[in-house]
């Protein structure tokens, strides 16, 4: 599998997401559950399971990665917003704005990149990123929509400062109906979501 092709199996359905490509793709239900046979059985692939992959572009020309589910804590806490305070809401609000405007000028790989080699140090306190996540969530512009998440999310990750290394961010999916969520996570305890409204999604790639 191409580097920059991640993989999720959804309600019975292989979904791959091409971060080089911005988009999501997803194979037949009927190929979907054959592809996961082989890999569950650690099996070849068979030819016709080869062909639905390269007509969907997720193969590497070369030596690619091999084809794998994405893997993270199955969400079971969140966090509840705390009093709001102006200093963290404006911070907030400057945080949300950097935030549209790394995703309007920047291509989600290049975001995702540049967080992955952030990751490589970071200090990890989980209180302190409880206690900031809760003053973020109180920030919260009221009518915020659900598919504000992935800038939300960054911007909670930039609010989160270099403590924000330390957390997951989870990017997931529905296979039926189709559906993409992201969202920060630390072990088990969801930042900015409800628990129950993100184990409803199956993770596809964790950065």
């Amino acid at each position: 599998m191409r580097a920059d092709v991640f993989m999720a199996f959804a309600d019975e359905t292989i979904v791959f997401l091409d971060l080089q490509a911005d988009r999501y793709c997803a194979l037949s239900r009927a190929m979907s559950l054959r592809l996961a046979d082989e890999l569950r059985r650690r099996a070849p692939l068979s030819g016709e399971v080869v062909q639905s992959l390269r007509a969907a572009r997720v193969l590497a020309d070369g030596a690619g990665r091999p084809l794998a589910l994405a893997k993270a804590p199955t969400p079971s806490r969140e966090v509840y917003a705390s009093r709001p305070q102006v200093f963290s809401i404006a911070r907030a609000a400057l945080c949300r704005g950097r935030a549209s405007g790394l995703l309007c000028g920047s291509h989600i790989s290049s975001i995702v990149s540049e967080r992955r080699a952030r990751r490589k140090n970071h200090e990890r306190s989980e209180e302190a990123i409880v206690r900031m996540a809760a003053a973020f969530s109180a920030s919260r512009p009221l009518g915020t929509a659900r598919n504000a998440c992935l800038r939300e999310t960054l911007a909670l990750l930039l609010f989160l400062g270099p403590r924000g290394a330390a957390v997951d961010w989870v990017f997931a999916v529905k296979g039926a109906p189709f559906a993409a969520h992201c969202w920060a996570q630390l072990g088990d305890q969801v930042l900015n979501d409800s628990a129950d409204h993100a184990r409803g999604y199956t993770p596809i790639m964790v950065v």
